[in-house]
């Protein structure tokens, strides 16, 4: 959850209502959200997120690996989180264990940069 747009984690429970991610208990809790909100207050802020909504669509549609639709809610992207998933409504969740590309390469540490060739 890097990067310049502001973010939040959230949850949803079981009747829709979104609640600070850690405050509602697993049972609870429907899904797991990451919240990024435009980085400026210019239409091109916007535009970066529907776009980037547009990008989670296509993947979701060619079979990558993301659970659910991606949520456009008050110029605001509603990411389903990755690495969380529940496999029944009221059942615990599972925590997925994930690698950066800079781990998997030896570039470990906050704000290491490789270039793209």
């Amino acid at each position: 959850a890097s990067g310049a747009a502001p973010k939040f984690l959230l949850r949803e429970d079981l009747s829709g209502r979104f609640h600070a991610d850690g405050v509602l208990p697993d049972a609870e809790t429907a899904s797991s959200w990451l919240v990024k909100f435009p980085r400026g207050r210019q239409q091109i802020d916007r535009d970066i997120l529907r776009a980037e909504k547009v990008y989670l669509d296509i993947a979701r549609a060619t079979g990558l690996g993301v659970q659910a639709p991606a949520r456009w809610i008050d110029d605001c992207l509603f990411i389903p989180r990755f690495d969380r998933r529940k496999h029944t409504s009221t059942g615990p969740i599972e925590f997925l264990g994930l690698e950066s590309f800079y781990s998997m390469v030896g570039e470990p540490g906050f704000g290491s940069r490789l270039e793209h060739e």
